[in-house]
């Protein structure tokens, strides 16, 4: 996690199961950046890929702009995308 001077704190919204983009806005909307590891269009098998983990988990309280760490998958799978 990488923090950035800050005026104060935020709560870490939950973008699991979120598209990648999606979960970018909402992030990017609380003060936070994201960075993102995996896919960001379909997986393996042809699903859409989601987020399906986040470092800090939702509901966390973080200073504002830190980077919150986001891993795609495939949904309705285990495929990493």
């Amino acid at each position: 996690m990488t923090t950035s001077p800050s005026t104060g704190t935020v709560t870490v919204p939950d973008v699991r199961g979120d598209r990648p983009a999606l979960a970018d806005q909402l992030l990017t909307a609380a003060g936070l950046h994201a960075h993102i590891t995996g896919g960001t269009g379909r997986g393996p098998g042809g699903g859409q890929c989601v987020i399906t983990n986040q470092n800090p988990d939702a509901e966390t309280s973080v200073p504002t702009g830190t980077t919150i760490e986001l891993t795609t998958g495939e949904v309705g799978g285990q495929s990493p995308c």
